[in-house]
């Protein structure tokens, strides 16, 4: 990665051209692989701000599975839930309140958990597809991590068991998975 970002910084014009690229070339590294490591967040002016959420919650998901509770902890409540609830329904919505989803389960985060819960119970039929065209899963496994959070259990088992059953059917294995883990935690919880 190293590499990459010293030749990127010789040939690009913007000075936070080569931290995005770094970005993003980690998020699929994430999506992929797990994640390998978590930089701290470039001072970047985003030109909208449904990117700067998405950034905010693919840095916190990534502390928080990397096991940087307390990291992930302070980089969820630093997110007003009136930003989550506010945020322009565009392409990085549905792949960024999965982030936040993870990242609050992960944490125990019950206040971003709500509201993320709030926005997704609507749209839980819904696959996640990222602005990169990477397919993330279901709205059903967000909400049903959200709801987790919130202590609703039943309807958290409900989503998760909706979800399971549309990874299976879109032949994703690492979603299937993360749905079965989920599952399989709730049920040890009894």
């Amino acid at each position: 990665m190293a590499v990459t970002r010293a030749r990127s910084e010789a040939v690009d014009i913007e000075p936070g051209d080569t931290a995005l690229i770094e970005m993003g070339y980690l998020g699929i590294i994430d999506l992929l692989a797990g994640p390998s490591e978590v930089p701290g967040l470039a001072p970047l002016d985003w030109p909208v701000p449904s990117m700067e959420l998405s950034v905010k919650a693919w840095h916190a998901d990534a502390l928080a599975r990397v096991g940087r509770l307390d990291q992930a902890t302070t980089e969820l409540a630093a997110i007003s839930p009136e930003t989550v609830a506010g945020v322009e329904r565009d392409g990085y919505w549905l792949p960024t309140l999965s982030m936040l989803a993870d990242a609050a389960y992960l944490a125990g985060s019950r206040a971003v958990a709500d509201v993320v819960h709030e926005c997704l119970r609507p749209v839980a039929h819904m696959a996640i597809v990222d602005p990169g065209l990477c397919y993330r899963g279901t709205a059903a496994h967000a909400a049903g991590l959200a709801a987790a959070t919130c202590g609703r259990r039943d309807e958290a088992c409900d989503l998760l068991s909706a979800a399971l059953a549309r990874h299976r059917e879109h032949g994703s294995p690492w979603m299937t998975r993360r749905s079965e883990a989920a599952l399989v935690r709730l049920s040890s919880r009894e």
